[in-house]
């Protein structure tokens, strides 16, 4: 099938794609976001659906919002009889999950594996009655980077074979900051594919030997030209058949966050990997796959199910009882937030931005919103904005305001009262890194330019809050649209 790039044009960072029984399974990093590390199905690779997510709760630590903290860059793989997802916590360490059927949704707990402050990018290679975990380090944990490290456990995970972990490759000046391995064994020689130098202008490396420890041999295989495709970074390598290969990775988009580009890549008779056009990433490419259009991600809502759709997640773990989907709408209940600080706050709804160009709506109803309650949409980032409209006693109180991520305090913009809403939905217009938020344009509106966080693009957020305590307050949203420009 003949495919155009980016392949997942939402913030999918540090993508890990293994095939199995006519499927590609897919995941990627969520980090503060719970749900936490989506699983995503494909028949062809390139049009996917989310189908579970491995971590229904972050460790309690992250029933506070913990910033681009959290779960990252996971890596999957099929041993035996089930999936396993090994994810890095950097603060703690790596962990590992397991499930028969990911569609099922049923995976385990969080399991321990290798608890060390500062090490990322878990890769994982089952051979020889023995499970090899290569990584990376994180410097702002552990003092340095720019090495790859390898542990041995036994097969079921449960016992270390070494004493320390042994580093395998230190970087030259071809492969500084080498970060993101993954491990695969092909005609006897063991190749680890890494990005290095950096994410917005770095380059794709692979390493090869006889040995899984080393040495190593170096080879950039990708690396930008200038047509627009950054950095290509961190990403996960494909058989097809012979020697046809393809290779995905992400790039960094200053709005979206992370997107997702496929390369077609083939090894070479000298044993060497050639990725994309002789090492240059591609827009547009062709694999020995049949498109099936079926599997698709939808950013709308009709919020008309008693399941909440998996395109939601909340910045840090929230009660059950706020996120109430039925088949009349989506109730939200009304939290308490006694500081105005909204990127401090859990009880918000959020889904990556999936355009640099769009118009979203969403209705709601009052019903069951008490006085005193506020409610509103808003687009989470590093700098950010959003409209709120508070319920008085026989008014409604619309504000504007904006957050830079180091802000204590939201700043007020602007506000007006209103003895009746001017609509029954709220509208976000978004092209050109410029917002724009309101119910009525022609009679009260704010423009904004944001900002993305670190790691994580632009996201769209739903919630309701309150200064003080209210009990049984909710907020009802329904048909949320978003319309691509």
């Amino acid at each position: 099938m003949k495919y155009s790039n980016p392949i997942l044009n939402a913030d999918y960072s540090d993508p890990d794609v293994i095939y199995h029984n006519g499927g590609y399974y897919l995941v990627s990093s969520s980090f503060n976001y719970v749900p936490g590390i989506p699983v995503m199905y494909s028949t062809d690779l390139v049009n996917y659906k989310i189908i579970s997510y491995v971590i229904k709760k972050l460790p309690s630590y992250y029933n506070k919002v913990r910033p681009s903290n959290g779960a990252w860059a996971p890596s999957i793989q099929f041993y035996k009889d089930r999936f396993y997802v090994f994810i890095p916590f950097p603060d703690k360490g790596i962990y590992y999950s397991t499930c028969k059927n990911p569609f099922k949704r049923d995976w385990s707990k969080l399991k321990p594996l290798y608890l060390l402050k500062g090490i990322e990018d878990p890769t994982v290679l089952f051979e020889n009655n023995k499970a090899y975990l290569i990584f990376a380090f994180v410097k702002s944990r552990i003092g340095f980077n720019s090495k790859l490290a390898l542990m041995e456990f036994s097969l079921d995970l449960k016992k270390k074979l070494l004493p320390n972990y042994k580093i395998i490759y230190e970087a030259d000046e071809n492969s500084q900051t080498i970060e993101g391995p993954k491990i695969y064994k092909i005609n006897d020689i063991y190749y680890i594919f890494a990005p290095a130098l950096g994410v917005e202008h770095g380059s794709q490396v692979v390493l090869s030997s006889k040995s899984i420890y080393g040495p190593y041999k170096l080879k950039t295989v990708l690396k930008e030209c200038g047509n627009k495709i950054n950095g290509p970074h961190q990403g996960s390598l494909i058989h097809f058949n012979d020697n046809q290969y393809a290779f995905l990775h992400f790039s960094h988009d200053e709005t979206l966050g992370r997107i997702v580009y496929l390369q077609p890549a083939k090894l070479l008779d000298n044993g060497e990997f050639e990725i994309g056009d002789n090492g240059k990433p591609i827009y547009n490419g062709e694999i020995p796959t049949i498109e099936n259009k079926t599997n698709y991600i939808d950013y709308s809502d009709k919020f008309n199910s008693n399941k909440l759709s998996l395109i939601w997640q909340t910045p840090a773990n929230v009660t059950d009882d706020f996120i109430l989907p039925t088949t009349s709408g989506l109730f939200l209940t009304t939290k308490q937030l006694k500081k105005q600080n909204l990127a401090d706050f859990p009880y918000v709804l959020t889904q990556k931005f999936s355009s640099k160009k769009f118009v979203c709506s969403v209705e709601f109803e009052l019903s069951n919103l008490k006085i005193g309650a506020n409610f509103g949409l808003a687009i989470i980032g590093e700098q950010f904005s959003y409209i709120e409209i508070l319920k008085r006693q026989n008014s409604f109180l619309i504000s504007y305001y904006t957050h830079n991520l180091n802000s204590k305090i939201d700043k007020l913009i602007k506000q007006k009262e209103f003895n009746k809403l001017p609509s029954n939905q709220i509208i976000l217009e978004f092209g050109n890194n410029l917002a724009n938020i309101y119910l009525d344009k022609s009679n009260f509106n704010y423009s904004f330019n944001c900002i993305k966080q670190h790691y994580i693009g632009l996201r769209i957020g739903l919630f309701t809050y309150s200064k003080d305590e209210i009990e049984d307050s909710k907020i009802k949203f329904t048909n949320f649209n978003i319309k691509y420009l």
